[in-house]
């Protein structure tokens, strides 16, 4: 959340259990009392057009996935097998991003601030730092950098949920993501 140009995450203020100025008034004082120098920097708002256009050239990148890796020969049926499995999940994976970045995008509540604060999810490997994603390959570039986006989208797409009032458990906030995406992308980026 930004409050005059400050920076104040919002799981900061629920852990505080108040409002984000006395969250900002609390830390300022505490510092001064500790005779520390206080020092409040702005940070720049997060442009959601922004963000949205680099995750959509993101998720466009190919994933590279190298043919060789998989078989020996043509002729090793496993191998082929198992390269066709890999690249129909990336694929999946790839419909899956294109379909909530669509809601993203078009769910006018979702602001650039609240997006950038999704970026911890998926371990927080795929960043945004106001100019440019940057994603730390876990173990296969391939099959996980959609993944990420997936996850960080159905992040920002929950918390949004959740800050619209409604008072619903974790079950009804997956029944009406079901709703929703269908029970594919719920059970995938949902559950």
């Amino acid at each position: 959340m930004n409050i005059n140009g400050l920076s104040v995450y919002p799981s900061q203020m629920q852990a505080q259990h108040c409002t984000p100025l006395a969250m900002l008034k609390h830390h300022v004082t505490g510092a001064i009392e500790r005779g520390e120098a206080v020092a409040i920097v702005a940070k720049p708002v997060a442009d959601k057009t922004a963000i949205v256009s680099a995750l959509r050239a993101f998720i466009r990148q190919r994933p590279g996935l190298e043919y060789r890796n998989y078989c020996s020969s043509y002729a090793d049926k496993a191998g082929r097998s198992a390269y066709f499995r890999e690249l129909r999940g990336i694929t999946k994976t790839l419909h899956d991003a294109k379909v909530l970045l669509v809601a993203v995008e078009s769910e006018a509540g979702i602001t650039g601030q609240a997006l950038a604060y999704a970026f911890s999810a998926y371990s927080g490997r795929l960043s945004w730092d106001g100019a440019r994603l940057d994603y730390c390959t876990g173990q296969y570039w391939p099959t996980e950098y959609r993944s990420a986006v997936c996850a960080v989208l159905a992040s920002a797409l929950w918390y949004h949920r959740r800050q619209m009032g409604n008072d619903e458990d974790g079950e009804a906030m997956r029944k009406y993501f079901r709703e929703r995406f269908g029970r594919g992308i719920q059970s995938r980026w949902f559950n």
